[in-house]
């Protein structure tokens, strides 16, 4: 529809590309719903291929033999240069400078992604298109978010009655509603035949943010919406757009009253979540702080160039503390969640200076193209939707996702394009012959970091099916057709394993609980989990030892009977191992990981048919466990511990 509606209307001005135009009037709609499922993380890993496809397409049409243009360079091209440069140049003292090549990589197609949208959009009818598919796209996505709350997944999803959408995570949720919601704002108020599509893409896009939960995404979308209706001279302001605003305001609080009266908790939960922002206490504000604190301590530590680009994760784990290690649960942490303290330690001082360079480069741009009512009307609403990006982007990381960083490109872009327009100027035009000798590196680079990295994805995926049927032989055969799609997965597999396994912080929280039990030493819970990270360290005897202390002073306390059953079946006990895990079922009905176990130490006992009815059971109760015994066989799973 969006296509054929393009080819009708797009007329091809001079300055401007018909094709080029289509294609990101087509990402835009499509980007935020594409999936697939025959890959390890199915939301993100296919965005990411569309959208650099998209960007190869784009470059081959505008260099190609039949290129007729030239791409355009803007006020933002110089300080989006030097982000790039300055990103490169703190690769000289990365731990991992393959991971800054990739990060770097997709700083370069955001870049690309900039200019190919500054110049499709020259045409009047290209931008009308464009923000019409990111106000469509709101529809199927919220839809399917709200549908998955009422129990509708398609998907069957682990996670149950999450509304992830089509974008994996409420956080990627928010940020993409963030960005978009504004522009359907916008467009619900015009008189126009498509308004009754953008009023219910609101209404359900609202809908959608609110059950995320998401409290920056709240914030992001508060602000948004204030800035269209709060500037002076707004076209929210006029009287049509303000009686169209009253009825979606009754249409909203009908949604609040329905929805309060079928989930009757919301609202309260709601109010909690909002209020526990500047609530320190709360164990996600507090781990969010924690990680901001360790954050500036890399950046104390590298103040010039940072720890490298696409290296945080990497240089996060000699700075991290066992208090966020223990509240957040995380194996990793890949994000400061917060992009100017995460620019920062990446690329030091330098970096955020040329970010703000960019920033500033950007606001002047943007004030100029409001300063009329013509550019007031149209850029209002994207100039909304990133100013929510960059509020949203002080507790996140949205230009990190693959929907909302090609949002942030293609919305920069568009109002460069519209600063054009209207007489901004735009410098010299890029010549073709040096986005030609440019083309060449780019295509080359595209085989290896985006089709060879999709291949070696699906034998990854596929790896991991087979380790869960316990055929170890297959999968490793797998795993040798990863590397020849993607040689560089040898290093970023070996080092990234190193990261995620954080065996530094088992010994630190070890001491920590010791130091703790010198001062309440009948502290049950503190024992159990002592003797569960004893035995995570190997430290069998030591931890069945503690574990029997606790069980001692609390014998009603399942963690414990888990734990020591797990550490006697580490240790050789089957007998002893069967009677705590079963002790532990007892005693905590609903959680399958101890009747996991238990089926697992009935295997070892020889009990093969007691063992599957207790793993029936288990998964049962958590469908997220793992399988642990062959398909057709008896043998054991490299799973089990």
């Amino acid at each position: 529809m969006l296509r054929s509606a393009c080819r009708k209307e797009i007329a091809e001005p001079q300055g401007t590309d018909l094709l080029l135009a289509q294609g990101l009037v087509l990402l835009a709609f499509t980007l935020p719903l594409v999936i697939f499922p025959a890959s390890t993380d199915f939301y993100t890993v296919p965005k990411t291929l569309l959208l650099h496809v998209v960007i190869l397409l784009g470059v081959l049409r505008t260099v190609g033999p039949g290129g007729k243009t030239q791409i355009p360079f803007t006020s933002l091209s110089l300080p989006l240069f030097a982000m790039l440069g300055v990103g490169l140049l703190s690769l000289l003292g990365a731990i991992f400078p393959w991971a800054g090549v990739e990060a770097a990589w997709r700083l370069w197609n955001g870049i690309l992604l900039y200019h190919l949208a500054a110049l499709a959009f020259a045409a009047p009818q290209a931008r009308r298109w464009f923000v019409r598919a990111v106000g469509l796209s709101i529809l199927p996505v919220a839809a399917y978010g709200v549908a998955q709350v009422m129990g509708l997944d398609f998907l069957r999803l682990a996670a149950r009655q999450v509304p992830v959408s089509s974008l994996g995570n409420t956080g990627f949720a928010a940020e993409y509603l963030v960005a978009a919601l504004p522009i359907a704002l916008a467009l619900a108020v015009k008189q126009d035949r498509w308004s009754w599509a953008f009023s219910s893409a609101l209404l359900l896009g609202v809908s959608h943010l609110w059950l995320t939960q998401s409290r920056a995404g709240w914030l992001g979308a508060a602000l948004g919406g204030g800035i269209l209706l709060l500037t002076p001279a707004s076209p929210l302001k006029n009287e049509l757009a303000r009686a169209r605003l009253r009825r979606l305001a009754l249409a909203g609080l009908l949604l609040t009253v329905v929805a309060g009266l079928t989930m009757p908790g919301l609202g309260p939960a709601s109010v909690a979540r909002l209020g526990s922002i500047v609530d320190p206490g709360d164990p996600t504000a507090r781990v969010r702080l924690l990680i901001w604190r360790s954050a500036l301590d890399l950046i104390g530590q590298h103040p010039l160039l940072g720890v490298g680009l696409g290296n945080f994760e990497f240089a996060y784990p000699e700075v991290r503390s066992v208090e966020e290690w223990r509240l957040s649960r995380r194996d990793v942490v890949d994000d400061a969640h917060n992009e100017y303290v995460h620019l920062t330690a990446e690329t030091g001082l330098l970096g955020l200076a040329a970010f703000l360079w960019f920033l500033g480069r950007a606001a002047r741009s943007a004030r100029k193209v409001l300063g009329t009512p013509e550019g007031r009307e149209e850029a209002l609403p994207l100039v909304a939707g990133l100013a929510g990006l960059l509020l949203y982007a002080g507790f996140g990381f949205p230009f990190k996702d693959p929907t909302s960083g090609a949002y942030w490109w293609m919305f920069l872009g568009y109002l460069s394009a519209l600063g054009m327009r209207q007489g901004e100027s735009a410098g010299r035009a890029i010549p073709v012959k040096w986005a030609r000798v440019a083309a060449v590196p780019h295509c080359a680079l595209a085989t290896l970091l985006v089709f060879g990295s999709f291949l070696a994805d699906l034998h990854v995926r596929r790896m991991q099916v087979l380790i869960r049927q316990g055929a170890e032989a297959a999968a490793a055969a797998e795993y040798r057709a990863a590397l020849q799609s993607y040689v560089p997965l040898a290093w970023t597999h070996r080092l990234r394993s190193l990261v995620h396994d954080d065996h530094r912080m088992y010994p630190l929280l070890a001491a920590e609980y010791e130091r703790r039990l010198r001062s309440r030493p009948n502290d049950a819970w503190l024992l159990s989990e002592l003797g569960g990270l004893y035995g995570m360290l190997g430290r069998l005897d030591e931890a069945a030892r503690v574990l029997r202390l606790a069980i001692a002073l609390r014998p009603g306390l399942a963690p414990a009977h888990e734990n020591l059953g797990s550490a006697l079946l580490l240790s050789g006990d089957v007998q002893g191992a069967l009677a705590e895990l079963d002790v532990a079922a007892r005693l905590d009905p609903k959680n399958g990981r101890p009747r996991y176990k238990l089926a697992v130490a009935l295997y070892h006992a020889g009990k093969k048919a007691e063992a599957e009815e207790q793993f029936r059971l288990a998964r049962t109760l958590d469908p997220a466990l793992p399988e642990f015994l062959r398909q057709g066989s008896g043998e054991k799973s490299p799973l089990i511990q």
